[in-house]
């Protein structure tokens, strides 16, 4: 917004510089950051108000399942063969749908559709699977020895942060642009209990 103020009138220097002092402290009150110009007989005082950023919209889907694991080097109890209730939390950003009509209208994307995409490429895998790392030869051979048991291996240890790490990487391509609307995953955080989690965020640098 521009708003523009004349001092009309004024016969001498000593006039116009009063008129400036004047309409500076207009503008200041206003609280808005002021550009001031003198003229021959009139004082412009241009008053820009901050331009508003845009606003960024996200959602969270939250999902549970079950998985064994051990942390192989680890010298307290995560060394031993064990499991947990894990929790994914999925946060996506995007443009609100505006479409007028469909069944997405005003959402970014329909939670119903994050959490199918979450369970085919992810947790339906991992649910009451053993993830075991490659590099844990004892549990891997006995894994192995086990008729039709489902196994994940693993690139790196089971640990939250690796498993975060991991969900990112499989469901970034999966979410991104799916409606057209700048949709994109921003966030996936791993519960390992109700008190231990880990963050994988995207790097917007």
């Amino acid at each position: 917004m521009q708003l523009i103020y004349y001092w009309e009138g004024c016969s001498t220097w000593m006039d116009r510089w009063a008129g400036f002092l004047q309409m500076q402290a207009e503008a200041r009150k206003a609280g808005s950051a002021t550009c001031l110009t003198a003229c021959d007989c009139r004082i412009q005082v241009i008053i820009r108000t901050p331009t508003q950023h845009a606003l960024i919209m996200q959602i969270t889907r939250r999902l549970e399942f079950d998985a064994g694991h051990r942390i192989p080097s680890h010298t307290s109890q995560c060394r031993h063969l064990h499991g947990h209730r894990y929790a994914i939390e999925i946060t996506l950003s995007g443009e609100i749908i505006t479409t007028d009509g469909i069944s997405e209208q005003g959402m970014i994307m329909d939670y119903s559709e994050v959490k199918r995409i979450a369970k085919e490429q992810l947790v339906d895998a991992w649910d009451h699977a053993f993830l075991v790392y490659r590099n844990d030869q004892a549990v891997l051979d006995f894994l192995n020895s086990l008729p039709n048991h489902k196994t994940v291996v693993l690139e790196v240890p089971p640990t939250a942060e690796n498993l975060a790490m991991l969900a990112f990487k499989l469901l970034d391509s999966a979410y991104r642009h799916s409606y057209g609307n700048n949709l994109q995953l921003e966030r996936v955080r791993i519960y390992e209990t109700p008190n231990n989690w880990a963050d994988c965020l995207r790097n917007s640098s």
